[in-house]
C-alpha cells in the first residue's frame, strides 16, 4: 500500500494515497499508544476475493475520509462518496514546521471542476490531527462530510 506517514511528538498519521483514507492514527497518552481508527478486515485481501463491483474506497476502507459528495452523486459520474474517497492523491508538500509537521495532498481528479487539497497538521504533544480540505475553482453546490 502506498502511504505517507507524518509524525510529531506523541502522534503519527498515515494517509493511503490510493484513496485518501487515513490508514492509521496513533496517539501516545499516559504511556499507552492509542489507535482510535479502524480498518476494514478485508483491507489487504486479494482483490479477486472481493465482489467485483466494490468501489476502490470500499476495497481499501479505513479510518476517516472526505466524502464529496456524501453518498451518491446526482450531478456527475463518480463512485459512492465521490472521487475524494476513491481515487489517488499526490503529496504536494511534507515538511517540519515549528513544533510539528505539515503535509499537503492534492486529489488527482477534479470534483465538479474543482481541485481539492487535503492539509494535515500535527503539533508536538497535541493528541489531535488538524485536518482541512480546500476546494479551488469549480462550480455548483455539493454536500461534503467525513465518514
Amino acid at each position: 500500500m502506498d502511504t505517507l506517514s507524518i509524525n510529531a511528538k506523541g502522534i503519527s498519521v498515515s494517509l493511503d494515497l490510493a484513496v485518501g483514507h487515513i490508514a492509521a492514527l496513533e496517539i501516545e497518552a499516559d504511556g499507552r499508544r492509542l489507535k482510535p481508527l479502524h480498518r476494514a478486515p478485508w483491507v489487504g485481501s486479494p482483490r479477486a476475493t472481493l465482489p467485483q463491483n466494490l468501489p476502490e474506497g470500499t476495497v481499501r476502507l479505513s479510518g476517516d475520509f472526505l466524502c464529496a459528495p456524501f453518498s451518491t452523486s446526482d450531478v456527475e459520474a463518480a463512485p459512492l462518496h465521490g472521487w475524494t474517497a476513491n481515487s489517488e492523491w499526490d503529496v504536494v508538500e511534507s515538511s517540519a514546521i515549528a513544533g510539528g509537521w505539515r503535509a499537503v495532498f492534492r486529489l488527482r481528479r477534479k470534483v465538479m471542476g474543482a481541485s481539492v487539497d487535503k492539509v494535515f497538521t500535527l503539533r508536538d504533544n497535541h493528541p489531535f490531527l488538524y485536518q482541512e480540505h480546500i476546494f479551488s475553482g469549480g462550480s455548483g453546490a455539493i454536500s461534503v462530510a467525513h465518514h
